[in-house]
């Protein structure tokens, strides 16, 4: 049966090289006509391109004018060709180039990402500082009410002190005028001092009698009285000018104590200033690390999108070239057409195959 087959397409050999003939004009045409493989510069412009492939149907043979639009064909074809090859290569070459770029990207974000993490420690760190000394501006701010409510009631006891010091002063002034014969035109004040130094009643009854008497009138018992007199008024003046001292140096210790403490509560509050600030410019540092960060990584992502258009356009790149490849290949076979033996050879060869893949499939239906 296969050589019979093979008989019946060797008598056919001009039928055969005419559908093949036809298929490769199709072919030609249908590339001539792809706006795609046209797009590089000095192309040949639509017109010319559009005119080649009405022509083609009409080229198949060996005249001068068919041999002139095969030519013509080729060379087209052959020139799309090229520049899509060449297209292909620089894609694959901006493609390789891409990689590196990309490799920088991804370091440059790598290391944007850390600093950003040691921004963000830093800023943790500053936070932290700001929060410790928040705390010692609290300690001084308590530290300063305090010493300024000591100072206060030291203050008081020193005027209250200094007043008791004057009265007692004012008392003894009185007495001592008494004594060298003035008479007092109310006694009230060194007695109620005498009454503050706690002195016996029997005194303060004598010392009542005493100022009412004129120097001439005065005994001995009234020297007595109004040297007791002196006496208990001048170690009650000493013992307020000793309270009076102790008070004066509570007064200068506690007012020092109270200027440290002001002027610390204004340092630590400074200082709680000058942290707040830096914890400001430490976050907007973070904020800005960031941005760069997410920079670094939008450009990863752009350069591998660049990277995968080339890659793109490389291979419709390498289609396009092929599709003119595939056509100008057809040009040469009209030009130079595969001689009918060559085509026979090829039939047999095709009829044989076909034959013996029936036969295996008969073989295999009886062995089954």
């Amino acid at each position: 049966a296969w050589f019979k087959s093979a008989q019946c397409q060797k008598q056919r050999p001009d039928l055969q090289a005419g559908a093949m003939a036809a298929g490769d004009v199709q072919m030609i045409c249908k590339a001539l006509l792809d706006p795609e493989l046209f797009v590089f510069a000095d192309a040949a412009s639509s017109d010319t391109r559009t005119m080649l492939a009405a022509a083609m149907p009409h080229a198949c043979g060996d005249h001068s004018y068919q041999k002139e639009i095969q030519g013509l064909a080729r060379n087209t074809l052959q020139s799309a060709q090229a520049a899509a090859k060449s297209e292909g290569v620089n894609f694959g070459e901006e493609a390789l180039k891409a990689e590196a770029l990309i490799q920088e990207a991804k370091e440059h974000a790598e290391a944007a990402a850390k600093t950003t993490q040691m921004a963000s420690a830093d800023a943790a760190a500053k936070a932290a500082a700001l929060e410790e000394q928040k705390a010692k501006v609290l300690v001084a701010v308590t530290d300063d009410e305090q010493a300024a409510m000591s100072l206060q009631v030291a203050t008081e006891n020193h005027n209250s002190a200094a007043e008791q010091k004057a009265s007692a002063d004012a008392a003894i002034a009185l007495v001592k005028s008494f004594e060298a014969g003035e008479l007092l035109e109310d006694p009230t004040e060194v007695l109620e001092m005498l009454k503050t130094a706690r002195a016996e009643k029997a005194l303060l009854d004598a010392v009542v009698a005493l100022l009412k008497l004129q120097p001439s009138e005065r005994g001995e018992f009234d020297s007595i009285v109004l040297a007791e007199l002196n006496e208990v008024l001048g170690t009650f003046a000493g013992s307020l000018q000793h309270t009076l001292d102790e008070a004066g140096l509570e007064l200068k210790d506690l007012t020092s104590e109270a200027l440290g403490c002001g002027a610390l509560k204004e340092v630590e509050q400074e200082r709680e200033e000058t942290a707040s600030k830096t914890l400001l410019a430490a976050e907007e540092t973070v904020e800005a690390r960031r941005a760069e960060e997410e920079a670094a990584k939008v450009a990863v992502t752009d350069r591998e999108a660049g990277r995968s258009k080339h890659l793109m356009e490389q291979v419709l790149a390498q289609d396009r070239s092929a599709r003119a490849e595939a056509a100008a290949a057809a040009v040469e076979r009209l030009q130079n057409p595969p001689a009918p033996e060559a085509m026979e050879v090829d039939d047999t060869k095709k009829v044989v195959s076909e034959e013996t893949g029936r036969s295996d499939v008969f073989m295999g239906m009886v062995g089954a």
